[in-house]
């Protein structure tokens, strides 16, 4: 795997998230700033942020797809990180990296952290430019290169698409890297489903469910498209399962299919369920949570323009 010159490891990389901390980061390698022994440090508000990668590429006629979820929930005293990597390819999926851990309490929780076999490099401006794992047989790295577009979401979320590639072991395959920076309190609403999609090198498309305070609202997600060089937001669309299936051990259903509609009725698609990787996660209620990935494939229409698109669907129920 080749290493940039002008890149540094560090033992923090960056996860700014704009408008979600009074305080910038400062720039790596920079000094700590002194206190006073007797002084203690303000108590931490408890936030939760997140940073989320997404790779997406083709080998020959299959897809290659690369989710690489972080997480930090801050207490007064410490912060609870998580990470999560997996690896999508010929229609299986790979959990190769699932790590927990805690960290002392910091000014800036949101700052990515290199954890075991995950390491980070982190260029000028303390920008993420590529995550990397090595742990026995599975060596992989994902390179983050030239951006393409930035969204801003409605609660100070930055969503961005960026050229990308990623190696495993020795094979490079370039594609599309989305990465996705948010933050919340424990009061906020918690975000929904997410859905990036691409259409050869210059069509992408994202739609976010930021979520709702009220709970029997209907749920509208937001859109944006990238087509060619015009950038293009439909701030409510539509988004329904017109086919289910069964998790018998969640008791509950998950989408198979999606309808997206835009309210203004200029963008409407279906999208179909190729492969998934579904977790059911534990509790003491009758239904339990669900976190799933699906390779997903379609259609989107715009103005009676018909494009193919493919791509990846984070769902949750909790």
């Amino acid at each position: 795997m080749t290493r940039p010159p002008r890149s540094l490891f560090l033992l923090c990389g960056a996860l700014w998230i704009p408008g979600c901390s009074p305080e910038q980061p400062e720039e790596a390698g920079s000094a700590p700033v002194e206190r006073d022994s007797a002084e203690e440090p303000s108590p931490t508000p408890v936030a939760l942020y997140e940073r989320n990668f997404l790779f997406l590429g083709w080998e020959a006629d299959t897809a290659v797809m690369v989710p690489w979820f972080l997480n930090a929930r801050t207490s007064q005293d410490s912060v609870t990180r998580t990470a999560r990597a997996w690896l999508g390819r010929g229609g299986a999926w790979e959990l190769f990296f699932e790590e927990a851990w805690k960290t002392p309490r910091t000014p800036e929780p949101w700052r990515l952290l290199p954890h075991g076999p995950m390491r980070l490099v982190v260029g000028e401006g303390d920008v993420v430019e590529r995550v990397l794992f090595d742990e026995g047989p599975r060596q992989l790295e994902l390179v983050l290169e030239e951006p393409i577009v930035e969204w801003a979401g409605q609660r100070g979320e930055a969503f961005r698409a960026l050229n990308g590639a990623v190696f495993i072991s020795s094979l490079r395959l370039d594609g599309v890297l989305f990465d996705m920076s948010r933050a919340r309190s424990p009061l906020d609403p918690e975000p929904g489903d997410w859905i990036f999609l691409t259409a050869g090198d210059s069509l992408l498309f994202l739609f976010i469910d930021p979520g709702r305070r009220d709970p029997t609202a209907d749920i509208f997600f937001s859109g944006w498209a990238r087509m060619g060089d015009e950038d293009v937001h439909w701030p409510a669309v539509r988004m329904e399962w017109p086919r289910v299936r069964s998790v018998d051990e969640a008791r509950r259903d998950v989408p198979d299919s999606w309808v997206i509609t835009a309210v203004d009725g200029d963008m409407r698609g279906s999208l179909e369920s190729v492969t998934s990787h579904l977790t059911v996660g534990g509790g003491e209620g009758p239904l339990l949570p669900i976190d799933a990935l699906f390779e997903v494939r379609g259609t989107i229409v715009i103005e009676d323009q018909e494009l193919g698109v493919s791509g990846m669907v984070r769902h949750l129920q909790r």
